[in-house]
């Protein structure tokens, strides 16, 4: 049983939390119960994990239509399908920003500084 429960400590790092206290109150706000044993305290992980499944299950709901689909490709872990059911129509504003931002090579920066200043 024992294997199945997370420090409160490692569950500060998923959360991004330094202080014990602020991680119990994230717990309690989520019904997630903190058990004690000795000096140590912990959570149960299935109970962890089933608060991420059931966020990431009310994020797709709101925004795909698809959701079941996806929720299933997410835990048969097929980065196919699910790549293949979360495409969706990229309109102008998302291609061009999207452009905007690729990354490009030093040499490329040169040649382009050279054209523009030509």
């Amino acid at each position: 049983m024992i294997e199945k429960l997370i420090k409160l400590s490692e569950l500060g790092l998923l959360l991004n939390y330094d202080d014990v206290r602020s991680i119990s109150n994230w717990c309690i706000k989520n019904n997630i119960p903190v058990l004690s044993a000795g000096k140590q305290k912990y959570v149960p992980s299935n109970l962890v994990n089933l608060y991420f499944e059931n966020s990431l299950e009310a994020f797709f709901k709101s925004t795909y239509n698809n959701s079941k689909e996806i929720m299933e490709a997410i835990k048969a872990d097929d980065s196919v399908v699910l790549s293949e059911l979360l495409k969706a129509p990229a309109t102008e504003a998302v291609k061009k920003e999207y452009k905007e931002k690729r990354s490009r090579s030093k040499a490329s920066e040169n040649f382009l500084n050279t054209i523009n200043a030509a």
